[in-house]
């Protein structure tokens, strides 16, 4: 979050630090995997990745892996079938689900074995 103080008069400096708590509660925030799961299925039902290869792009299951910086893991069958614009949208959607205002989201794409 952007916040414009005043070093001159002193105007809204009180308020950083407890954006700076905020941010960090953000920061650490740890979501269930069972949800994440869920969430990540609606997500992916609602707007399916484009096709790779004449093939639909299939999620396994998700889970979040850390939380400094919260970074999620989606184990599909391609995962260069995956596009930054697609993982824009998933991120675009935790935030509106679970917040993370000011922290960076990484979704990172994995073969399932």
């Amino acid at each position: 979050p952007v916040l414009f103080v005043s070093a001159l008069t002193g105007q809204r400096v009180s308020k950083i630090f407890p954006l700076i708590r905020q941010v960090m509660t953000e920061f650490r925030k740890r979501i269930p995997t069972a949800e994440v799961n869920a969430f990540f299925s609606e997500a992916w039902e609602k707007r399916h990745p484009p096709l790779y290869r004449g093939k639909r792009v299939k999620l396994y299951y998700a889970t979040q892996a850390r939380h400094s910086p919260p970074t999620f893991v989606l184990f599909i069958n391609e995962p260069r079938g995956i596009s930054e614009p697609y993982i824009r949208y998933l991120q675009g959607r935790l935030r509106q689900a679970y917040g993370f205002e000011g922290v960076p989201i990484k979704i990172l794409c994995r073969r399932r074995r």
